[in-house]
């Protein structure tokens, strides 16, 4: 009479085998810089302007500025005075500070539609 014989290693002997102790698993969040190390535009409000998209005017309403960066955006509502959603929005790099009573024409470089009061990446904030 023959017999064999073997034994096979459990799953966790294996497992510390190959990959050696086992080590807790760390969740850190993640956000994407979009401004200055923060994740959105700080957008102040400012007084009114006009957005440009190809060579016509796409929507008029707020002028908004970031206060990291000088990005202008102009949008169709007013999200903090009348809590009316964005609507249409057009927004550009800008060179220097707008002050409180300048009118802004934007010639965009990003614009769409909002259906909301709140937008990712941005954050609207009174003066």
């Amino acid at each position: 009479m023959l017999i064999f014989a073997f034994s096979v290693p459990s799953f966790a002997a294996t497992k510390a085998a190959y990959f050696g102790e086992e080590s807790p698993i760390t969740v850190k969040p993640r956000y994407y810089e979009v401004c200055n190390g923060k994740a959105y535009h700080e957008l102040v409000s400012h007084c009114w302007g006009t957005g440009i998209v190809n060579g016509k005017a796409y929507v008029e309403g707020c002028a908004w500025q970031c206060s990291g960066c000088n990005y202008v955006m102009i949008t169709e509502g007013d999200p903090l005075i009348t809590g009316s959603k964005i609507g249409k929005w057009a927004g550009a790099g800008w060179g220097y500070k707008l002050n409180a009573v300048t009118y802004a024409t934007v010639f965009a470089d990003e614009y769409g539609i909002c259906n909301s009061t709140k937008m990712s990446g941005y954050k609207f904030v009174n003066a």
